[in-house]
């Protein structure tokens, strides 16, 4: 895992390690809120947004095998739901 200062001073490490975190949000939808807000900062990095990339690194460490399983030959149903007007509930 990378240090701290070595993101902060290498833009393109943390343009990759983004990058990666993007192609799990895939089977990992549980860390997409946080990639997406992370990824808006590529030009400006801090030592918040590289404390936050060690905080997801280390959430994918421990949760290794949890996650959605998608299997070529197998037919898939994902059912989902939401409540879209969520904002003007009281």
């Amino acid at each position: 895992m990378a240090s701290i200062a070595e993101i902060l001073s290498n833009t393109g490490k943390y343009r990759r390690i983004i990058g990666k975190l993007i192609y799990l949000t895939v089977t990992i939808p549980n860390i997409s809120y946080n990639v997406q807000v992370l990824s808006q900062s590529m030009n400006a990095l801090t030592i918040e947004h590289s404390k936050a990339i060690a905080h997801i690194l280390r959430y994918l460490k421990y949760t290794h095998g949890k996650g959605i399983f998608l299997v070529k030959d197998l037919a898939t149903h994902i059912y989902a739901y939401y409540d879209c007007d969520w904002g003007s509930c009281a």
